[in-house]
């Protein structure tokens, strides 16, 4: 591998992301982008539109109708018709999402916590950093098109 295949490295690391990821959650009944869902709910309690979590995610429409489904069947979450726009669908964590915060948040921080176990709390920061630029850019580029 060349130190000029970033894009190659970038997706090595999203592969090996991903299995962790699901096999962690798994554990919870959940694949990794339900995982990721929950977290965004979590962390957004004052209401959230099944069109917020595609803009958040950048997921199509028909996929996160998908996702969102399995987690409501599952428990986790109830869709309802929003209040202030009957055109949108509101998502709302459930008491058994609620019941699981806690162990997702300590898998969570072990996870990061592996991933970075080799880098010094400077390299972490320029890391960060570093992924924000390249995240920023592309993001830009993508809306240029």
């Amino acid at each position: 591998m060349q130190s000029s295949d970033l894009g190659y490295r970038f997706k090595r690391i999203n592969d090996c992301f991903r299995a962790n990821g699901n096999a962690n959650a798994k554990a919870l009944g959940l694949t990794h982008v339900q995982l990721s869902i929950l977290f965004y709910l979590f962390s957004h309690t004052a209401g959230v539109t099944q069109k917020d979590i595609e803009n958040n995610f950048g997921i199509k429409h028909s996929t996160v109708n998908g996702i969102l489904g399995r987690m409501e069947k599952n428990g986790f979450i109830e869709i309802s018709v929003c209040e202030t726009d009957r055109r949108q669908r509101s998502v709302t964590l459930l008491p058994k999402a609620a019941d699981i915060k806690l162990e997702c948040e300590a898998q969570r921080t072990a996870i990061e916590n592996k991933l970075t176990k080799r880098l010094t709390d400077e390299q972490l920061k320029q890391l960060r950093e570093l992924l924000d630029i390249v995240y920023n850019t592309l993001k830009e580029e993508h809306q240029d098109d």
